[in-house]
């Protein structure tokens, strides 16, 4: 009564819209990597790093609902090609902004790489949305910066709650910072961006509380800033960042990583909280930006 929730026949673009048609969720993807810090850009090439965070073009696909009961089970598998810029000269130089770095352009696939597999939702009477995923590199060369799966969310939804470690997000080799707790940041945050590691509950919701809440067992789970849109990515490959000039102590690489599978819950929201929720983080509402410079390379 809450949510309608579209799949397309046969792209498998999802979309969850609220009862007033206000989008709440614009698709859910294979997520192979993440925006690359200067760092990472520096050495994607040599290190034929996965440079997209989703893998947006299903092929071959295959698209199955069930009524199971009380349960509705959707299912979305198929092909998704590696996408690479289009032409060499869009690959920028690694000394320009991040922002710039891998802005989406034009691109092509790359011969034989892909994901192949997908994710299972199973639709409880209740309105909780329970995701597995599984999803096999196949023919897959280079390194990945991360992956898992990720949900793809409209940019209104400004407010980013968690459980788990931060304020800062953390990844192998660089954590010492963070302590687990109850975080609340804007998407306009300096520290919004990235990984938060032991992650057990995150929101992303609208000032007012209308949103999606993600509920996992401790996991690696990010967000990311794409355009007009935000990325809510469960990880289950994390690899480290490197300093510049030397490679991160933790890779993964493609070529060595069989399977990319996981599973989480999903919860629309509405502007009026479950008391649980309220209990942990108190009553929605908008939190101010840390936004000190006038511009920042690797936002």
């Amino acid at each position: 009564p809450r949510w309608v929730l579209t799949v397309a026949r046969p792209s498998g673009e999802l979309t969850i819209r609220d009862r007033g048609g206000r989008v709440l969720v614009a698709g859910i993807y294979p997520h192979p990597g993440r925006k690359l810090t200067m760092t990472e850009g520096r050495s994607a090439g040599r290190d034929n790093t996965w440079r997209y965070s989703t893998l947006t073009k299903l092929v071959t696909s295959e698209i199955k609902v069930k009524d199971d009961g009380s349960t509705v089970r959707l299912s979305v598998s198929g092909t998704y090609p590696r996408p690479q810029p289009e032409k060499e000269k869009e690959v920028k130089r690694s000394d320009e902004p991040l922002d710039q770095l891998d802005k989406p352009g034009k691109q092509k696939e790359v011969k034989d790489e892909s994901f192949t597999g997908g994710y299972q939702a199973e639709i409880t009477p209740g309105g909780a949305i329970t995701i597995r995923y599984d999803y096999a590199p196949t023919n897959a060369k280079g390194r990945f910066s991360e992956a898992g799966l990720s949900v793809l969310l409209p940019s209104h939804l400004t407010e980013f709650r968690w459980i788990g470690q931060g304020p800062y997000a953390g990844y192998p080799g660089k954590d010492r910072l963070n302590e687990f707790g109850l975080f609340h940041l804007n998407r306009e945050d300096l520290n919004f961006q990235g990984n938060r590691r032991e992650t057990e509950c995150a929101l992303v919701t609208t000032a007012k509380g209308a949103g999606v809440a993600l509920v996992t067992d401790a996991a690696d789970v990010a967000v990311e800033r794409n355009g007009d849109k935000t990325l809510l990515s469960h990880n289950v490959i994390m690899s480290g960042l490197g300093n510049k000039g030397t490679s991160p102590e933790t890779f993964i690489d493609a070529d060595k990583t069989p399977r990319i599978s996981g599973s989480f819950t999903i919860v629309m929201l509405d502007d009026t909280w479950p008391e649980m929720l309220t209990r942990w983080f108190g009553k929605p509402g908008a939190r101010e930006a840390f936004k000190p410079f006038y511009h920042s390379y690797d936002q």
